[in-house]
C-alpha cells in the first residue's frame, strides 16, 4: 500500500487536474469565495514545477483519471516483480 502511495505521489501533479476537481478533493477550499477559490487556483497553476501531493482525494482522482499514471505503474509493478508489463485498464 505505501509503494502504491508512493507511486501516485510522484506521479502526481496538482496543474493537471481541473478546478472543479481541485475544489472536489479539497485542495482548494469550497468554504471561501469564488474570487478566492481562483486566485489559488491560479497561484497553483502558475508553479513552474510539479506540484506533488499526499491529499487522498486528489491521489485517487489523478489515479483514476489520467492514463499516463496507468503506464507507468503497469510498468514499475510489472519491473518490481520481475514479470512482462501488462495493461492496467484502457490503454
Amino acid at each position: 500500500m505505501l509503494i502504491a502511495i508512493l507511486m501516485l505521489y510522484f506521479a502526481s501533479d496538482l496543474r493537471e487536474l481541473t478546478d472543479r476537481q481541485l475544489i472536489a478533493a479539497s485542495v482548494v477550499s469550497s468554504r471561501i469565495d469564488p474570487a478566492e477559490q481562483a486566485a489559488q487556483i491560479a497561484d497553483l497553476r502558475a508553479k513552474t514545477s510539479e506540484v506533488h501531493t499526499f491529499n487522498i482525494l486528489a491521489l485517487s482522482t489523478i489515479g483514476a483519471n489520467h492514463d499516463g499514471f496507468r503506464r507507468q505503474a503497469a510498468r514499475s509493478i510489472s519491473a518490481m516483480v520481475g514479470l512482462p508489463a501488462v495493461a492496467i485498464g484502457p490503454l
